[in-house]
């Protein structure tokens, strides 16, 4: 099996909140793509894949949508034995 990074919630919370920079200003849109590659950039998250502009296979969907899930279960079960 493939060793993958793991993601941390304040790491999580960091892309969110950049990515989210200005949701609450009253011309709130959202990041164009090179912003996308600057926000990208700067948490460490380089190469292809992070390219707004390239579209995701079902397979590497399927794949974000499951290291998702896996974080969230493993935040749950840190909290509830800690």
């Amino acid at each position: 099996m493939e060793l993958r990074q793991i993601s941390t919630m304040d790491w999580l919370r960091t892309l969110a909140t950049t990515w989210y920079s200005t949701r609450l200003q009253e011309n709130s849109r959202r990041p164009q793509p090179d912003e996308m590659r600057s926000i990208s950039a700067g948490l460490g998250l380089g190469g292809d894949f992070w390219d707004p502009s390239r579209i995701l296979s079902v397979n590497e969907f399927l794949m974000l949508k499951d290291a998702g899930d896996s974080i969230v279960r493993s935040e749950r079960c840190a909290r509830a034995h800690a």
